[in-house]
């Protein structure tokens, strides 16, 4: 399946629009106005954060808090997008590059929605997307 995503899939139409937050985390990286700890982050510095962000929201998740559950959701995100702005700055890639990819692989991955494959349970739909990724990694022949 090719990356191409379709319309209603493509990032400038999802209807969210994130880039107030986007600038929040440059204004807070801005090398004269911005946070001096914000702007002394680098990717490797990012990787525990996130992780013990990812972790609280997995607890949270399990509770039935839901004001906590989109607190901690809210961390991550702020994790993911620190990260983006500062590989934005590095030149690496950018946030609609994330979004883009996460979204091609999400399509590419669910074929029993995006494509002629079948699943009528749950089970089916992991299994295909389980063997699509497989494809994908080069385990499994197209």
């Amino acid at each position: 399946m090719p990356d191409e995503i379709p319309e209603p899939y493509r990032p400038h139409a999802a209807g969210y629009d994130v880039e107030p937050f986007h600038r929040l985390i440059e204004k807070l990286r801005h090398p004269e106005e911005g946070c001096p700890w914000d702007r002394s982050r680098s990717l490797s510095d990012m990787a525990k954060p996130l992780v013990d962000e990812a972790e609280e929201a997995a607890e949270a998740l399990a509770s039935d808090d839901h004001a906590h559950q989109c607190e901690e959701l809210g961390d991550v995100f702020l994790n993911v997008m620190l990260a983006t702005v500062i590989a934005e700055e590095a030149g690496l890639f950018t946030w609609g590059d994330v979004v883009h990819g996460v979204t091609a692989k999400l399509i590419r991955r669910h074929p029993h929605v995006f494509g002629d494959a079948g699943a009528a349970s749950p089970e089916e739909a992991l299994r295909l997307f389980k063997e699509a990724k497989a494809r994908e990694k080069g385990y499994l022949r197209p």
